[in-house]
């Protein structure tokens, strides 16, 4: 049974307000001056010009090119989600295309059950659903659970694109686009450029890799750059799934720096909005909820605009989100997501939104701040409404995976926040390291029960 509460929009801002407290004394706003950039060193990169292969593959077609080392007929991959019948998240070739005896081996592949797998993260700190391959080679009929048996059934790995399959299966994303070059042929196998974080929150430092993949199938890990420090506390709204922070030039202000990954992150939330509501058109859900994603949307791209001109004002020019196209996804993947980026993120969002408009010393700010608090307040909701939905469609073995998800997330967002500038913390309003403390920690038995059981884990 799901720990899931159905929140409403005035509950989420009665209790917002109740722990936010009154609106204090405000003295005058001065955005002061910044000490000089230090002199630093600096920081090492990776050269990619050494790489002279695209090994890139969509999540639609993630199996693309990978061979294994005795080839198949037929090669998907499952998602381990506790669901009856399994999910098949890509694949490639015939199943049973070459069987001696076609029902036989389509009614065995059909019966494949396993629970075990590789860790495709839906979050950086938190939690994971196990992906596995199945098989047909003839009547042969298998499944490989384990990143072991993932090597040992892809070797001799011959080319980029099996090697970066195997890179992505061990956590690890890539870079994508038409002009991509991420990977090259490097002694007995393999370098693959990939890449970790979102840039947002704790933990989530954007970060470059090579990986080396030789031709057995084993993953060393080679040099690792760090390319942005993530904002420990930057209020992440629902981020969409593919999406990393950007930023703007390191020689932005504190307070530039905050307003314009404030508005990336609420551009990179219109599509992530759009996504929602066309995922639950699909698959039936309550009209009202639909509706209320797509003005989410339309919510977006007017607070897009508000950070964008706070951005400007104090010296920093955001940048544009690329966000990738995605397909259609399962009701425990979306549940999965709802729980991370809508009950958690999007309600910390919206109770630092609430505090900043009750707190930012610059008077332009609370009026904004006061606007999109309300809005946010209301995507809070939403997310709790569709748990409300769509969680009792699950089995009972992905609801408790869900509400362990939501509480780990909830227990690291505890636990990993960091001090902010003064200057954000005045002009702005961000609540501070102590006070952001206090808040979550006031909300959390209301929102997310069991989140400081498992920040004790």
């Amino acid at each position: 049974m799901s720990m899931r509460a159905n929140h409403s929009a005035a509950s989420l801002s009665a209790l917002f307000l109740s722990v936010v407290g009154p609106i204090p004394l405000l003295a005058a706003a001065s955005c002061g001056s910044d000490p000089a950039p230090e002199n630093r060193a600096p920081e090492p990169t990776i050269d990619h010009s050494v790489m002279t292969e695209n090994a890139c593959a969509s999540d639609a077609r993630r199996l693309e090119g990978v061979r294994a080392g005795n080839p198949v007929d037929y090669l998907a991959l499952r998602r381990n989600n506790g669901t009856r019948d399994p999910e098949v998240f890509t694949s490639e070739g015939t199943a049973c295309a070459n069987a001696g005896d076609q029902a036989t081996c389509m009614q065995t592949l059909a019966s494949i059950r396993e629970t075990t797998g590789f860790p495709e993260r839906f979050c950086g700190p938190c939690s994971s659903v196990n992906t596995y391959l199945v098989y047909t080679r003839r009547d042969e009929v298998g499944s490989v659970t384990s990143l072991d048996a993932l090597a040992t059934f892809l070797r001799p790995v011959r080319d980029a694109k099996t090697a970066a399959f195997l890179v992505r299966q061990h956590g690890y994303d890539l870079a994508c686009s038409e002009q991509a070059r991420n990977a090259r042929a490097s002694g007995d196998g393999f370098d693959i450029l990939a890449g970790t974080g979102d840039g947002c929150g704790s933990g989530q430092d954007i970060k470059e890799h090579i990986l080396h993949v030789s031709k057995d199938g084993q993953v060393t890990l080679q040099q690792t750059v760090l390319v942005k420090a993530a904002d420990p506390n930057c209020a992440s709204g629902r981020r969409p799934e593919g999406f990393v922070l950007t930023g703007p030039s390191d020689d932005a202000s504190p307070l530039g720096r905050f307003f314009a990954e404030a508005a990336e992150l609420e551009a990179a939330s219109v599509p992530a909005f759009l996504r929602l509501a066309e995922e639950l058109a699909h698959h039936g859900a309550p009209a009202a909820l639909v509706q209320r994603a797509r003005e989410a949307a339309r919510d977006e791209i007017r607070h897009t605009a508000m950070m964008t001109s706070l951005a400007r004002r104090f010296g920093a020019e955001p940048s544009v989100p690329e966000v990738p196209h995605r397909p259609v996804r399962g009701l425990f993947e979306i549940a999965l997501e709802n729980a991370i980026e809508g009950c958690v993120h999007e309600t910390y969002a919206a109770l630092q939104a609430t505090h900043q408009a009750r707190h930012a010393s610059d008077p332009h700010i609370r009026k904004i701040m006061r606007r999109i608090a309300k809005d946010e307040t209301q995507h809070s909701a939403l997310a709790w409404n569709v748990a409300a939905w769509v969680e009792p469609l699950l089995s009972d073995e992905e609801c408790a995976h869900i509400d362990r998800v939501r509480c780990e997330v909830a227990a690291f967002l505890l636990k990993g926040v960091a001090e902010p500038h003064p200057d954000v913390v005045r002009i702005a309003g961000a609540p501070s390291q102590a006070e952001a403390s206090r808040l979550l920690d006031a909300v959390a038995g209301e929102l997310w029960p069991g989140s400081h059981r498992a920040q004790m884990a």
